[in-house]
C-alpha cells in the first residue's frame, strides 16, 4: 500500500557565495527507494581535496573495490574521511575487522575525478578510480 507525500521545498545554504540560499522544489519526494532518501541528487561544488584522504570497509567489500575502484552505491556519492581514525571507525559499522583504503586525492583531481567539501570530518567524491586508491597488505 502506497502514501502520497506533498512537495517538500529544500533550502541549501553554501557560504562564501553571493547567493547565500538556493530553493529546490522536490515534487515526488515519496519516489525514493530508501526512506529519508531524496528523489534527486544535491549539486555540490567542486573543491581541491587534501593530499589524501581516508576510506574504511569491510575486507569482502575491498575485493569488490578492488576491480572496479570506489562508487557510490546507493548514495549520491562516495564517503570519504579526512583521517585515518575515522575512516576506521566508519568500517567498523561493516566489519571488525575493517580494511583501511588510502586515496591519493591530489592525484585524482588532477586525474579529473570531483571531490566536494562534506564538513571538516567527510569528503565526497562522485567516483575513485582503483588507480588512487591504495590498501596496505
Amino acid at each position: 500500500m502506497g502514501h502520497s507525500a506533498a512537495p517538500v521545498e529544500l533550502v541549501v545554504v553554501q557560504p562564501n557565495t553571493d547567493d547565500m540560499k538556493a530553493v529546490v522544489k522536490l515534487a515526488d519526494a515519496n519516489r525514493s527507494t530508501r526512506p529519508g532518501a531524496l528523489c534527486c541528487r544535491l549539486r555540490r561544488v567542486p573543491s581541491e581535496p587534501p593530499h589524501r584522504l581516508f576510506h574504511g570497509t569491510s575486507p569482502d567489500a575491498w575485493e569488490e573495490i578492488a576491480k572496479v575502484g570506489l562508487l557510490p552505491m546507493h548514495r549520491q556519492y562516495v564517503h570519504l574521511s579526512a583521517d585515518p581514525g575515522t575512516a576506521l571507525e566508519v568500517g567498523r559499522r561493516k566489519s571488525s575487522t575493517p580494511v583501511l583504503l588510502t586515496i591519493d586525492a591530489q592525484a585524482a583531481a588532477a586525474g579529473g575525478n570531483s571531490f566536494y567539501e562534506g564538513n571538516e570530518k567527510v569528503w565526497l567524491a562522485d567516483q575513485v578510480p582503483t588507480t588512487f586508491i591504495s590498501h596496505p597488505e
